[in-house]
């Protein structure tokens, strides 16, 4: 695909896709979501786009899951968010934070 001469400012100063999912987790740390959750809660996704296979999903949701299953993957590795299984979802949700870790209270 080729790339365009110029592109507006505005569109490089966008947040990417994994630091809209990074700063959602870390604002709701109570809770844990699945990707389609994230989807859902995080990009206002509806339900109904995102029901059924990926076939019949709306144009660019499929896209956007993958987006977001890879940032969180990547996120799990940095040690940034914690998952889990239940049932058959993985879910996710924001881990201590890390630069906390190891250090001595100083109360």
């Amino acid at each position: 695909m080729k790339q365009p001469e110029k592109i507006p400012i505005k569109k490089l100063e966008q947040k990417s896709v994994c630091e809209e999912v990074e700063e959602f987790l870390q604002k709701d740390r109570g809770n844990a979501y699945h990707v389609g959750g994230i989807m859902i809660n995080a990009f206002d996704v509806k339900q109904k786009e995102i029901n059924g296979s990926f076939k019949t999903w709306k144009k660019g949701k499929a896209t956007l899951y993958s987006r977001i299953r890879n940032c969180l993957e990547r996120l799990v590795k940095e040690g940034k968010v914690n998952k889990r299984r239940q049932g058959r979802a993985d879910y996710y949700w924001a881990a201590v934070n890390p630069d906390l870790i190891g250090r001595k209270s100083v109360i």
